[in-house]
């Protein structure tokens, strides 16, 4: 019996794929990039690296609209 092969691996794995840059997030929130870059220096949204790139990863962005969503939210009921 001939040995199992490796399934292929895929031709293109976009690293960036599920990240955001830092411009993509301004225009998304509509605020200057600079705001971007204060949350990531106060540690409010976390980043990485990626060849010389700041990204934030789409985690983190869904997490932090969420918790916008719920100051919102008890701003509103006060």
């Amino acid at each position: 019996m001939a040995p199992m092969k490796r399934p292929a691996a895929p031709e293109h794995l976009d690293p960036f794929e599920d990240s955001h840059s830092l411009t993509h997030l301004a225009h998304r929130w509509h605020v200057p990039r600079r705001k971007i870059r204060d949350l990531l220096k106060s540690g409010e949204l976390p980043f990485v690296d990626l060849e010389g790139q700041l990204r934030v990863p789409d985690p983190a962005v869904r997490e932090y609209e969420r918790e916008l969503q719920r100051e919102d939210r008890r701003s509103l009921s006060l």
